[in-house]
């Protein structure tokens, strides 16, 4: 594997501990002068796992619009990583919306570069096998909301940024879906633009290969890919059920893992979905009224021969006392009797402050309560063994 450094013909101490780094990773420096020799590098274009490492020192002169130029040109043959003390927001988020760059700074460049590599090159590996590391099977699991505000969508992001983090022998390609084509806000809560062209899709469904995906897919740089739709009047009418199947058909032969946010309604080819997914889990607010609703879907999966090991229920808001148990926890297990459950604690003000500022609450305080308890939810679909056929 080839790393390729701009080092803007000017050696620096900090940026030789990086290429010694980059040694001991596996890789082959090949060092040059600019980012525009890049462009267009035969070598470049010849590795399919290359790395540029383009370090911003007091003596380069790069503009972040070159790395974003060069980042889209490098889409399918390698990955960027910029390391600069400061980059705004907007540069930022052009920089990772490539889904071939990150940026690092300074203070944090050995560990961040060294969980990149490692995660890069586990992915590199897994592309080679077809996406499927040696034993690791294909899952689908979806998650199915109950109502308006039960945080259905929050748990599948979660869930799908805690498992595409993961690294060494559990890294695993993950995506998240939202199945709701007319109102997602799932990209807004990272901060992402919805690329889902679903229209565009419906069309001419043939069309979809790897490359459509890529166009398709809201790049995270936790390494989680989203698809998502921007707003619109799409008739759920026109929508055929095997143009569903073929995308999602496509998606779980392309990843690992595969997170469905399920929308609220219903349409006739949602059940079809839900009897066919490897897990199930539903959504519900921690109150009377949406336990009884709880109660009323898993009635419904019942009713499709879905069976209680492939079922889980996701208590969401539940308060807990100082010693850390759930308040009115045997209310709800006596409602939901024989049921796997989970229970998520309250945190309003925190999960605010990540939604208005598009971070994922995994990423921001990991040992926060209430990620402990997303963590376990994620821990269940990791043990979930795959079924799927569509």
């Amino acid at each position: 594997m080839l790393a390729f450094v701009v080092n803007g013909g000017q050696p620096d101490r900090r940026v030789i501990l990086l290429e010694q780094l980059l040694q001991k990773l596996g890789y082959i420096i090949a060092r040059r002068d600019t980012v525009k020799s890049l462009v267009g590098d035969p070598e470049l274009k010849a590795q399919k796992d290359s790395l540029a490492l383009i370090p911003v020192t007091e003596t380069s002169n790069i503009s972040i619009a070159q790395v974003v130029d060069l980042a889209n040109r490098l889409k399918g043959h390698g990955f960027i990583i910029h390391v600069a003390d400061d980059i705004s927001p907007g540069d930022y988020k052009a920089l990772v919306r490539t889904g071939a760059a990150d940026s690092v700074g300074w203070d944090s460049a050995t560990r961040e570069i060294y969980d990149i590599c490692r995660r890069q090159q586990g992915r590199g590996a897994q592309s080679r096998s077809h996406g499927t590391p040696e034993g690791s099977p294909h899952t689908v699991i979806s998650f199915v909301s109950t109502g308006g505000g039960a945080g259905n969508t929050t748990m599948a992001i979660e869930t799908g940024v805690y498992l595409a983090s993961l690294k060494g022998k559990d890294a695993r390609r993950v995506a998240v879906i939202d199945l709701d084509f007319q109102r997602s806000v799932m990209c807004d809560y990272l901060n992402l633009s919805p690329r889902l062209d679903m229209a565009e899709f419906i069309r001419n469904p043939q069309r979809l290969d790897d490359y459509m995906l890529d166009i398709f897919a809201s790049k995270h740089h936790s390494g989680l890919d989203l698809f998502a739709s921007e707003d619109s009047k799409l008739d759920y009418g026109t929508i055929d059920g095997s143009s569903i199947f073929s995308l999602l058909d496509q998606l779980s032969e392309r990843y690992d893992t595969v997170l469905l946010d399920m929308p609220r309604y219903w349409t006739a080819w949602l059940d079809r979905i839900l009897m066919n997914s490897d897990f199930v889990f539903v959504t519900g607010q921690y109150s009377v009224p949406a336990v009884k609703k709880v109660a009323f879907e898993l009635k419904h999966l019942r009713n499709l021969k879905i069976g209680p090991e492939k079922v889980g229920v996701i208590i969401n808001g539940c308060q807990r006392t100082l010693l850390g148990s759930v308040i009115r926890k045997s209310d709800v297990d006596s409602v939901l009797a024989s049921q796997r459950i989970f229970y998520v604690q309250q945190d309003t003000s925190f999960t605010l402050e990540c939604v208005n500022i598009g971070s994922s609450l995994i990423e921001a305080k990991p040992t926060h309560g209430i990620c402990r308890d997303i963590k376990k939810i994620a821990e269940a679909v990791r043990a979930v063994g795959a079924q799927v056929t569509w």
